[in-house]
Parts: C-alpha cells; sequence; structure tokens
C-alpha cells in the first residue's frame, strides 16, 4: 500500500512538474510571437520620403514637377535604388524607360541617365580612351567625370639603358569622360567609389602616345583646377634625383678627407686627402 502511495506521489509531482514546463514554454512562446510582432509592426510603421510618380507616367515621358510628387513610404516595401528627396532636382529631365503606375516609387534602374552614351559626348577629332590606375591615379575614389587632369608616366629610363624609374609629363589638362562605369551619379553619397580606370578625351595622336605608354609602364592622373589649361611645366624627374644635395647646402661631398693633426691652438694644422688615397 505505501509503495503505491509512493508511486501516485511521484507520478503527481511529475504531472505539476510537467504543467509548470508547459506553462513555461507557452509563455516563452507567446512572449517571443508578441516581440516579433511589435517589431514587425515597427518596420512597417518606419517611413521615408520618396519621389513618387503624382500620376500616371507612360515610356518616354521627361519627368518633371507636374508628374512628380514626394510620399512617405513604409521602408520595407521600398525598392534599394528609390529616389529619395535629397535627390529629386536630379530626375528634371529626364525619361521613363517603363511605364510608372500612379503613387509607384520613381527607380533609378527604371528611368534613362542624365547624361549622354559616351560616343555623343566626343566632339568631331576626339577619342575616348581608358587608362588602368591604381588608387593613387584616382585621387583615393574623388576623381570624377568632367574633371581636368594632367597624365604622367613612371617607368624605367630605357633610352639611358638605366632601370632607375622615371617620371615623365605625358598629356596635360586632359578632361576625364568617366570613371570606372560612371558618366555621372544620381546619388554621389551612396554611390560606390572605388574604380581603376578612367576614360579621357584625346586627341587621336594622344590616344596612341596613352596607348603605347600603358604598355611600358604605369600612367597616374594628377588633377587640375576646373579652368587651369596651362601647359605642362614639369620636368622629368628621375628616382636618383629624389636623394640629391643642392650645391653648398650642408653635407655637400668635399674633394677629399679633411683631417686635423696635431694638439690646441696654433700646433693644429689641417690636412686634406684625396678621396681614394692612402
Amino acid at each position: 500500500m505505501s509503495s503505491t502511495r509512493w508511486i501516485l506521489a511521484t507520478l503527481g509531482v511529475v504531472a505539476i512538474a510537467g504543467g509548470v514546463g508547459t506553462y513555461w514554454l507557452m509563455q516563452r512562446y507567446l512572449l517571443d510571437q508578441t516581440q516579433q510582432l511589435q517589431l514587425t509592426m515597427r518596420n512597417e510603421q518606419q517611413t521615408r520620403r520618396v519621389i513618387v510618380a503624382a500620376q500616371e507616367i507612360g515610356i518616354g515621358e521627361t519627368l518633371s514637377a507636374d508628374n512628380l510628387a514626394l510620399r512617405p513610404i513604409p521602408v520595407r516595401y521600398l525598392p534599394s535604388d528609390s529616389v529619395t528627396a535629397d535627390n529629386a532636382q536630379t530626375l528634371d529631365g529626364r525619361k521613363a524607360l517603363v511605364a510608372i503606375g500612379r503613387g509607384e516609387p520613381v527607380t533609378t534602374r527604371f528611368i534613362t541617365s542624365r547624361t549622354l552614351r559616351l560616343a555623343a559626348q566626343l566632339l568631331p577629332g576626339t577619342r575616348a580612351v581608358t587608362v588602368v590606375l591604381d588608387e593613387s591615379g584616382t585621387q583615393a575614389g574623388l576623381l570624377r567625370p568632367g574633371d581636368l587632369v594632367d597624365v604622367l608616366l613612371i617607368a624605367a629610363d630605357l633610352r639611358s639603358g638605366s632601370l632607375d624609374p622615371t617620371v615623365r609629363p605625358l598629356l596635360a589638362a586632359v578632361r576625364v569622360l568617366a570613371t570606372g562605369q560612371e558618366q555621372d551619379r544620381i546619388d554621389p553619397e551612396a554611390a560606390n567609389n572605388t574604380f581603376n580606370t578612367a576614360t579621357l578625351a584625346v586627341s587621336p595622336d594622344e590616344a596612341q602616345r596613352i596607348v603605347l605608354a600603358q604598355q611600358a609602364g604605369r600612367l597616374s592622373l594628377i588633377l587640375r583646377a576646373p579652368d587651369d589649361l596651362a601647359a605642362h611645366t614639369a620636368q622629368i624627374t628621375r628616382f636618383s634625383s629624389l636623394f640629391a644635395t643642392p650645391s653648398g647646402a650642408v653635407g655637400t661631398k668635399r674633394a677629399g678627407i679633411e683631417l686635423l693633426i696635431g694638439g690646441h691652438g696654433a700646433g693644429m694644422r689641417r690636412v686634406v686627402l684625396p678621396r681614394g688615397g692612402r
């Protein structure tokens, strides 16, 4: 009889523990669901002011203040390339590549570029040539289409038979047409500024010089002021000249080795030994 009571008591304890555990799990589940629902509601309530179509916009129709409007849209429903309020002015004059329904966000992928295709930017008699650059030659990504640059060639001085690196001015005041694949940017703050090529507007002869120079060494672009069209004044710079000591400066080499012989005062005399002598 006592063993039966012990079994029943044990079962009762197990049942109570199971009930408590089930209750705790249910509470945990409900708490997680509540938190998830609250997070979802917050995301749905978070909005961003973007440009939308104020009316139906057909294919090829020009965008303007008459057919565009500014509306807050929940962030979770926004395309990643939606045009925000800060960039509204960049849309004026562009055309729709697809039909945009009333109230739909305007996205950059479905509108034309503000600039013409590259070939259409070239004047008669000019050519577009692309050069490969490292980070130092791109001004760390700050170079922009429309900038003026000087083109420098870094290569060994093969004409003198020396491997001493030299920097030679190649071209001056050259217009940048594109950096990487960018001819213009709708949002410079968000754009990826990393690139390793630049496309320049040059004459046919200059294009040939650039192509040949890229085979001989490395090119670097030096940024100019927007209205600086002056010719090159820089000369060829050799690596060895970086460590040359100007004439008359401290440390200038003498013709020989100077020795001081004797004791103090008048008994001391100066002797200069020729270099290489003993």
